[in-house]
């Protein structure tokens, strides 16, 4: 099987309720027979995907198969990285004399102390040291996320505990890991008791802390809940309008403030009518007022306000 469809499958997998540890087993055993390049993990990902399968699963086989696989291509990567590394290292050393040269006569006019003429290393060597280098680190990277507390067995409930850990971790660059996944363990828990069906409400309760934790332009609410302002069981529970900043609170309340005034002076100003017969509700219950909007030798423009369902029209 090739080895992207192979990871196709894995992450196809990921977005399932529940992973099937049998076919992930199936499939890991078959990336364990083939050998796979460096530019194959390169193109595919496919070490994250494992990585994810790794945390999600609760079957000890795939958990120990995964991390054997993680641990040799790493390997691999952290070789390769080395050889082009050594590559360059070589191509700008001095190059050992040969017995021939050694044993020659120096010609005349020649010194005997000048050291030959270093040979640059070659662009594709440094190329492909370079990438070599940033493919492992983005590898490490992506794999570095290590519970260091007991997670929930059940994988849906122990992403949501690691992206709410990621997000303290993103908008609190000096936060103590165990503190967020402590405090994310907390939440989650919150959460689940709430909503212990695990349905999409419940992920979507756990998106929006997500997101508000790890908004950039709203740090208060991230350092309130890491000081503990905020407890867990609070921020569960909380509404979008309550988890917003301050500017957006007071941009939300002028403008709800805004449109109440305009509403009440649509509704309280202007002469009631029951000659003008709304288009939509085919009511006659309206307001209108007539403004000179033109110049004085036409006629004025009728603004019409419909009290039963808001509609607006004018005519002149």
């Amino acid at each position: 099987m090739d080895v992207m469809k192979v990871s196709k499958q894995l992450e196809k997998m990921m977005t399932e309720d529940s992973l099937d540890d049998a076919q992930a087993l199936e499939l890991l055993k078959v990336l364990q027979s083939q050998s796979i390049s460096l530019e194959d993990l390169e193109k595919t990902r496919i070490g994250m995907s494992v990585n994810k399968i790794r945390k999600q699963t609760s079957s000890s086989d795939v958990s120990t198969l995964a991390k054997k696989l993680i641990k040799a291509w790493k390997k691999m990567l952290d070789s390769a990285s080395n050889k082009g590394s050594k590559a360059g290292k070589t191509s700008s050393a001095d190059p050992p004399e040969s017995k021939s040269n050694s044993d020659s006569p120096v010609a005349m006019g020649d010194s005997p102390n000048v050291p030959p003429k270093q040979e640059p290393a070659s662009p594709a060597e440094t190329t492909a040291s370079v990438k070599t280098e940033s493919a492992s680190a983005e590898f490490s990277a992506r794999s570095q996320f290590v519970p260091t507390l007991p997670m929930p067995s059940n994988p849906v409930r122990s992403k949501c505990v690691e992206m709410l850990c990621r997000a303290m971790q993103k908008n609190s660059e000096d936060a103590d890991e165990d503190h967020c996944q402590r405090t994310a363990l907390s939440i989650e828990e919150a959460i689940c008791s709430e909503m212990p069906q695990l349905d999409s409400k419940y992920r979507n309760r756990v998106r929006s802390r997500v997101a508000n934790l790890q908004d950039t332009k709203n740090p208060s609410l991230c350092a309130n809940v890491m000081s503990g302002a905020i407890s867990p069981e609070k921020l569960a529970k909380m509404t979008a309008e309550e988890m917003a900043s301050d500017k957006m609170k007071e941009l939300r309340q002028h403008f709800t403030k805004e449109g109440v005034r305009d509403a009440q002076m649509s509704v309280n100003s202007g002469t009631t009518t029951d000659l003008l017969k709304c288009s939509k509700c085919k009511q006659r219950k309206c307001t209108y007022n007539q403004l000179q909007t033109r110049s004085s030798d036409e006629p004025m423009t009728t603004f019409v306000f419909c009290q039963h369902c808001g509609h607006r029209w004018k005519f002149c």
